[in-house]
């Protein structure tokens, strides 16, 4: 059988190719002192590209969902952002992020509690359950869940729920709920196959009624309706709660009089 293992003088021929490329020890000498990207870019491919534009879309400055995974919701916002911009004549609009942010990870909590009750009978090793587990709440979504959170709880303008620390930098917040500490008390019922599956609802909402406070504690409560003034034309518009199909507050941008 032959042998592949690297041996000593192996390494020895390598040490010494090296140390006698003195391309390799400039190489060396410039990477550990400075970001290999800068140094491989060529600025002669930088200077000869020609960045001027013959037409521009808009004027309105771009969003940063920073350290988080919410592209999902910053691309269908932005979608949205455009079409109000032109509407109210306004020179520069922002939903906020961290509003859908809230709800989305309300919803994905009771998602999370539902499907491991649906899968009770399953073992605590299961794939399913370990991959549930292993990240209950991320920031991960598509257009679909986009759409169906703003059909149930509406927009707000970003000054009415900005972003917090916990927002743009989402890791230490998401990574809570799949640490042994963060384990409720009656999450037990709801995981273990040889409870009842009965027995999880009522776990469900003990549950999801203690991990509810993650939510506002890292990216705030709704602050109540106040206006704001459109520095185009000088209008005032103020967003409202109103109640939506399904008795859930909606949140919406109108005219002010």
């Amino acid at each position: 059988m032959t042998d592949y293992a690297l041996a000593p003088a192996d390494l020895d021929a390598l040490a010494a190719d090296f140390g006698a490329d003195p391309r390799a020890r400039f190489a060396q000498n410039a990477v550990t002192t400075t970001d290999v990207r800068q140094i491989a870019l060529d600025r002669r491919v930088v200077t000869s590209i020609d960045t001027s534009m013959s037409d521009k879309l808009d004027t309105w400055g771009v969003t940063n969902q920073k350290k988080s995974g919410r592209c999902w919701l910053f691309s269908g916002l932005n979608f949205l952002r455009s079409h109000v911009i032109d509407t109210l004549k306004v020179e520069n609009f922002e939903f906020s992020q961290a509003y859908l942010h809230f709800w989305d990870k309300l919803e994905k909590a009771n998602w999370f509690f539902t499907a491991m009750i649906e899968l009770a009978d399953r073992d605590i090793d299961d794939r399913t359950i370990h991959r549930l587990l292993s990240d209950p709440i991320g920031d991960g979504g598509q257009w679909d869940m986009f759409v169906s959170l703003v059909l149930k709880y509406g927009l707000v303008p970003k000054y009415a729920m900005p972003e917090t620390d916990s927002s743009e930098a989402t890791a230490p917040m998401n990574i809570i709920p799949s640490t042994p500490r963060f384990r409720l008390p009656d999450f037990d019922v709801i995981i273990l196959p040889s409870v009842p599956r009965s027995n999880g609802v009522p776990a469900k909402t003990a549950a999801f009624m203690e991990s509810h406070s993650l939510p506002p504690m890292s990216l705030g409560q709704l602050v109540s309706s106040s206006p704001f003034t459109s520095q185009s034309s000088g209008s005032v518009y103020r967003w409202a709660l109103v109640e939506g199909a399904e008795g859930v507050p909606i949140s919406c941008v109108g005219p002010f009089f």
